[in-house]
């Protein structure tokens, strides 16, 4: 019995010792935590953090204008570090704006300006937003109401802080607002006609040999207190002819100063140099030339008298005002000339020494006849020759057509040529002809087959 009672009490003694154990650490530790301040692991040990990202997108919550009507959205995605996102713009119909999913990679924290436009064919109450697919974030949703008129509103033209202009008649040299929803200042500087490429952003824009090209160098000018979105389509274009056909512009708008390609946010005041290009019949003067806003209000600008006339090779004589482009270029020898995305320059034209040059072999009672030119590209891409990119031929005095083109060798071997010219690239090449011993040449014509032919008197050669 006295061996009983002392197992108890034993049993109770140890779990006293270990309560006692239990509570000195509880304390212990809890002391020690307030001194070193220990508390929940921060979350970057416990992984990577990730990016913030946020979105948001505008736009006028009412507006109104005869349909089809675009309404046009702005905004922003902002991005707190380096990181790649996916977007699309989600709409209340249950439909997706533009072409998605778009993807942008952030280098760096920042911003990034994006846009799009709806186009409504009656009333519509509704809203868009951006939808980050990556992240599973949506902007605000920009809300709008649009109510379609029933006929064209009465066009008056006003620049913001001056008096009112009357009538649709514009004049090159004033400025004038367009746009009831996002009013914007377009001013046309000057006009030209051309032949020559016309270059924006990596694209090289040519002509027919029945065609040339309207020029506009106009000012672009944001009134508004907050940003503008511009690009080719801010504005429509369209040349009309004298027969009544219409040319509506190319689908690109340039900046002045460096021929890029201008689809951008022009700051409150901002003002940008652009021009846009339209291509015209190559015969006459071109009447007539609109500008349309979005929302369908029109300048009307008689071009007769008002448009700068071609450089004088590419000018038919016989037109006056310097409208009309010839099809055949007299060309001279030293100066270069457009021939589809290269420029062309013949530097000199003869007889070969010899009857052998490579693989081009002089046929009996035939000698090897030499043009010596020089080729650059003037696109923004590759571009690839070889002796038939061109057609080429030689005339004697009656204008008959003599010899055929063998091939075309590199300046400084007899070896045939073929191959991609870098951008901006220039090579001195030789074109090879098999001509009658008795008959000289007189002229080499040179051309694509669709645009220009450029034709050298080699008479002298």
């Amino acid at each position: 019995m006295q061996s009983n009672k002392n197992h108890l009490f034993g049993f109770r003694l140890m779990l006293l010792v270990v309560l006692v154990f239990t509570i000195a650490c509880t304390v212990a530790y809890s002391q020690i935590s307030k001194s070193l301040h220990i508390g929940k692991l921060p979350t970057h040990i416990l992984g990577a953090q990730q990016p913030d990202v946020t979105a948001s997108l505008t736009t006028p919550s009412k507006q109104s204008g005869v349909a089809p009507y675009t309404v046009h959205f702005t905004g922003t995605i902002t991005a707190s570090s380096p990181c790649t996102v996916a977007y699309c713009f989600i709409r209340s119909d249950g439909s997706h704006g533009s072409s998605a999913p778009h993807l942008w990679t952030f280098r760096q924290a920042g911003v990034k300006d994006v846009s799009d436009s709806w186009v409504l064919s009656a009333n519509y109450s509704g809203w868009e937003q951006i939808c980050i697919t990556s992240k599973n974030i949506k902007s605000n949703k920009a809300e709008f109401t649009y109510t379609a008129t029933k006929k064209k509103p009465n066009i008056t033209h006003n620049v913001k802080g001056t008096t009112q202009l009357s009538g649709e008649n514009a004049q090159f040299g004033t400025t004038y607002t367009l746009g009831n929803a996002y009013p914007f200042n377009i001013t046309i500087r000057s006009a030209e006609y051309s032949v020559e490429p016309v270059l924006i952003g990596d694209r090289l824009y040519t002509v027919k040999n029945d065609e040339k090209f309207l020029i506009l160098h106009m000012i672009y000018h944001n009134p508004q207190h907050s940003d503008r979105f511009v690009r080719w389509d801010s504005f429509g274009f369209t040349a009309v002819d004298v027969h009544d056909q219409n040319h509506d512009g190319l689908l690109d708008l340039g900046a002045e100063t460096d021929n890029t390609s201008v689809s951008m946010n022009l700051k409150p005041a901002q003002k940008k140099d652009v021009y846009a290009a339209m291509i015209v019949p190559a015969a006459g003067e071109i009447p007539k030339l609109m500008i349309k806003s979005g929302d369908q209000q029109v300048l009307r600008y008689n071009l007769i008298g008002n448009v700068k006339g071609l450089p004088e090779v590419y000018a038919d004589t016989t037109d006056k005002s310097g409208a009309t482009a010839l099809s055949k270029i007299n060309a001279v020898p030293g100066t270069s000339y457009s021939v589809g995305v290269f420029s062309f320059k013949l530097n000199k034209a003869g007889y070969a020494d010899i009857s052998k040059l490579g693989d081009a072999k002089a046929s009996e009672g035939e000698k090897l006849y030499v043009i010596n030119f020089t080729l650059k590209n003037m696109s923004k891409g590759n571009a690839f020759f070889r002796w038939d990119s061109f057609q080429r031929k030689l005339t004697d005095a009656d204008g008959v057509g003599i010899g055929d083109c063998l091939d075309v060798f590199q300046a400084s071997k007899d070896r045939s040529f073929g191959d991609n010219l870098l951008p901006a690239q220039e090579l001195t090449l030789r074109y090879v002809f098999n001509v009658p011993a008795d008959n000289a040449p007189k002229t080499f014509t040179v051309g694509t087959g669709i645009g220009r032919t450029f034709v050298f008197d080699i008479s002298g050669a």
